[in-house]
C-alpha cells in the first residue's frame, strides 16, 4: 500500500511440473504494480526541459510465462521461457507539445511478448560460462513501437580461477537499436572485466575493475 494511492493487490500464481530430474516445467501467472518516485511526480527545472506532473498515478502489470528449464549433462543447464505483459498506465517520458517540456505522464496500454533463452555451464575446476539472449516486442495501444524498448538483448558472463585465489570474471552485455525522442539509437555492447582475490587476512575481498571496454 502507497500513502498516496489506494491500495492494489499483487497475486501470483505458480504451477511446476517436473517430469525428470533433468526438466522442469513452470505456468506462472501474477500481477505487480509501481508507483510513481517524487523525481517522476514532483521534478520541475523552472521550465527549461522538464516538468512535474503530480497527477502522475501508478503502473500495473498482468504477466502470463511458460518456462521450460533443462539439466544438460552433469554440469550444464538450459532454459526458455515465453512470455506476455500486459501493462496499464506505464509511466513514461513524453514531450509536451503545447510547451516543448519533457514531462512523465501514464500510457493508456502497453503490450510486450517475448522469448528469452538462458544457458549455463560449470568445470569441475571453477570455471563457469553463463549466457542469455531474448527477443521481444513492446507496442502502444495504436500499435506504435514503445520508446527505450530494443528487440534484442544478450548477456555473456565468464568466470575463470587464477593463481593464489584470484577470479577473473568478464561480463558482455549487448542490445540492438531502440527508438528515442531524439530518433534511433544504435545498438552497442559493453564489456567489463572484474579481477576479485580471494579473501585476505580474514577481512575481506581486494577487487579490481574496468568498466565500459
Amino acid at each position: 500500500k502507497h500513502s498516496d494511492y489506494s491500495a492494489i493487490t499483487s497475486p501470483r500464481v505458480a504451477l511446476i511440473y517436473q517430469p525428470n530430474e533433468s526438466a522442469a516445467l513452470k505456468a506462472m501467472v501474477g500481477s505487480a504494480y509501481r508507483a510513481p518516485n517524487a523525481y517522476e511526480r514532483f521534478y520541475d527545472d523552472g521550465g527549461v526541459l522538464q516538468k512535474a506532473n503530480p497527477a502522475l498515478l501508478p503502473e500495473r502489470i498482468r504477466s502470463v510465462e511458460l518456462a521450460a528449464d533443462f539439466q544438460v549433462g552433469q554440469a550444464g543447464r538450459f532454459g526458455v521461457n515465453i512470455y506476455n505483459n500486459d501493462v496499464r498506465d506505464l509511466i513514461d517520458q513524453v514531450l509536451d507539445p503545447a510547451d516543448g517540456l519533457m514531462l512523465y505522464s501514464n500510457q493508456p496500454h502497453v503490450q510486450t511478448h517475448g522469448i528469452e533463452f538462458t544457458a549455463d555451464r560449470r568445470w569441475d575446476g571453477g570455471s563457469r560460462v553463463r549466457g542469455s539472449l531474448s527477443r521481444q516486442r513492446s507496442s502502444a495501444a495504436d500499435g506504435s513501437e514503445l520508446g527505450n524498448s530494443p528487440q534484442w538483448l544478450g548477456k555473456l558472463m565468464l568466470g575463470l580461477p587464477m593463481v593464489a585465489g584470484w577470479t577473473l570474471g568478464a561480463e558482455w552485455q549487448g542490445m540492438s537499436e531502440r527508438r528515442s525522442l531524439a530518433g534511433r539509437v544504435p545498438g552497442f555492447g559493453v564489456l567489463n572485466v572484474m579481477l576479485t582475490s580471494g579473501r585476505l587476512l580474514g577481512a575481506g575481498e581486494l577487487a579490481l575493475g574496468v568498466y565500459n571496454v
